[in-house]
């Protein structure tokens, strides 16, 4: 029997995005939610040689809160392009503060 366990953290970001339909720059609070992967396989066995594969930990974005009151759809979706262009540098971001905190 397997047993797993998950990990979760969130962190806030803040995101500064150009609208051209307000000719201005808006700030929006966007909290990213984060679980712990690793991509080893564990125990294993290869032609008779037996084996383990820790893998790599790494933080894997889950989900994605932010207040979209006030915005217009087209504007909503240029925000979300904006929050999916920095995806990588904010969960580079957490995976520093993490293995910061439990180093």
């Amino acid at each position: 029997m397997k047993l797993q366990t998950t990990a979760s953290i969130d962190r806030t970001f803040t995101l500064e995005v150009f609208l051209e339909s307000r000719n201005d720059y808006v700030e929006v609070e966007v909290t990213v939610g984060f679980e712990w992967q690793n991509d080893g396989i564990g125990a294993y066995e290869y032609w008779g040689s037996k084996g383990y594969d820790k893998g790599t930990d790494y933080l894997e974005p889950t989900q994605t809160i932010w207040d979209s009151a006030g915005f217009t759809p087209e504007e909503v979706k240029e925000i979300e392009k904006e929050m999916f262009a920095n995806m990588r540098r904010w969960t580079e971001k957490a995976e520093e503060d993490a293995k910061d905190y439990c180093d």
